[in-house]
């Protein structure tokens, strides 16, 4: 009964939280979302469901045990939290507040989804573009991705091509099908650089194709700049 409860409580109110939190030590994931039942996140390594896991906040402010309520082989894992003592529990309301003030505060700048597995090049294009201004969501793969483009819609995609999970090329067929994200301006970030994957992906309907090696930070932030400002004026003519 507990355990419904809990999923229940997630299913009402689920706060989006881009944060990043370590299972039992030495597993870091991407979380989706929280909620006072538990975690939405992304893991690189399967969790068996039904088991206890332990899971440390940020900046090692505080710990609580959680069991795996579902998990693919590698992809989105539900946890929910278990004996939740009242600090504890009032800890994770502050964090679902602390959330909440953030997203709010975020609405107000241009939304950029990066779409890449590798935490170290994620991490430092999040640092890149939120020195930036922008509000920036991370996706450490495709279906990852997919899960934050069901409730969100951001101004420009960066996305990297070799993913275990979905990789980029189908995730570029899945925004290009649909009317409300077909228009989104989408650069390719790849360490790949061949004449086949860059005519297939402006088949794909990708609107620049960038090498990792070769792309220095402040060109990449000027072209999805460009991509953004050249979709605005078009949508603002359109309205005319």
């Amino acid at each position: 009964m507990a355990q419904d409860n809990s999923r229940n409580n997630r299913l009402h109110s689920r706060t989006l939280y881009n944060e990043t939190v370590l299972i039992n030590d030495s597993l870091k994931v991407l979380c989706n979302d929280i909620s006072t039942g538990g975690l939405f996140v992304h893991a690189n390594r399967a969790l068996q469901p039904g088991s206890m896991v332990r899971i440390t906040f940020p900046d090692n402010a505080f710990k609580v045990m959680a069991m795996v309520q579902s998990a693919g082989e590698v992809g989105g894992v539900g946890l929910a939290f278990t004996d939740l003592n009242p600090v504890q529990a009032r800890k994770i309301e502050e964090l679902i507040e602390q959330a909440k003030a953030v997203n709010e505060q975020r609405e107000s700048q241009q939304k950029i989804l990066i779409i890449e597995d590798s935490e170290t090049v994620r991490a430092q294009n999040k640092n890149i573009f939120s020195l930036e201004g922008f509000n920036v969501l991370e996706g450490a793969d495709g279906v990852d991705a997919l899960k934050i483009l069901s409730s969100i819609t951001p101004e420009a995609v960066v996305l990297d091509l070799q993913m275990k999970t979905m990789d980029g090329y189908k995730v570029l067929a899945y925004l290009k099908s649909k009317p409300h994200l077909k228009d989104i301006p989408v650069v390719v970030f790849s360490a790949r650089f061949t004449n086949e994957d860059r005519m297939k992906v402006k088949l794909g309907g990708a609107d620049e194709f960038l090498q990792k090696m070769t792309t220095p930070p402040d060109k990449l932030v000027s072209i999805i700049k460009e991509l953004i400002a050249k979709r605005a004026a078009q949508k603002q003519s359109q309205d005319e």
